[in-house]
């Protein structure tokens, strides 16, 4: 369960709307509504606020329950950019072969000035 849903429960248990929290915590009724959809997240001096406001601990409002956060983690879960990946390995891929093409340009050059192997 998100901090976001354990808002909205407690607040809906105390028989409170948003815009009775938001009159009381001087903020607005859609700021209540993103704390309670997810979208944003209370600082921790609102959070101790409403922690007050609902006569409840801030380990209540803030508990995570087990079953549910494997769920929530997941969904936040961002996808990989499998374009831009093949990409970045790609540039790497040239960029190794153009240092050992240079490296490997001026050691036949030195062998062609100078008939020897600067490397030996």
């Amino acid at each position: 369960m998100s901090i976001g849903t354990t808002l909205q429960k407690i607040r809906q248990a105390r028989d409170l709307t948003q815009q009775e929290v938001a009159t009381q915590m001087y903020v607005t009724r859609q700021t209540i509504s993103r704390w309670e959809q997810g979208k944003t997240m209370p600082n921790i001096y609102a959070l101790k606020d409403l922690a007050q406001l609902y006569n409840v601990s801030l380990d209540q409002l803030v508990a995570m329950h087990p079953s549910n956060s494997k769920e929530e983690a997941g969904h936040k879960m961002k996808k990989i950019n499998w374009l831009a990946l093949f990409g970045f390995f790609w540039f790497n891929v040239i960029v190794t072969m153009g240092k050992k093409a240079n490296q490997l340009t001026l050691v036949c050059l030195f062998k062609v000035c100078f008939k020897s192997n600067p490397i030996a």
